[in-house]
């Protein structure tokens, strides 16, 4: 199961959790988990992870129900993540904290 659930991730070329309450998803650790497959991640405030994502440049953290900056797609995402590598790389460093 878990190899099935990592080769999930990476066939993502970004992971998005929009989540909208904090018991829906308190930590984030579907987010963790994309970015240790080094996939940047769009995650709400919420998510329990998104000061570290912000703080070291591993994704992008949105507003709860902010559909105007969701419903921009994949393009928009992808111009954003230019650095994508980059934000892999910082994601992998998050996750072996």
């Amino acid at each position: 199961h878990n190899q099935q659930v990592v080769r999930y991730y990476n066939l993502c070329d970004i992971f998005v959790l929009p989540s909208v309450s904090s018991t829906q998803e308190g930590f984030g650790l579907v987010a963790l988990e994309a970015m240790a497959c080094k996939r940047p991640v769009v995650i709400t405030s919420i998510v329990g992870v998104s000061g570290d994502v912000e703080k070291e440049n591993a994704g992008i953290v949105i507003e709860p129900k902010n559909t105007e900056v969701l419903s921009r797609g994949p393009g928009f995402w992808n111009n954003c993540f230019q650095i994508k590598i980059s934000a892999g790389k910082w994601g992998i460093m998050l996750t072996i904290w």
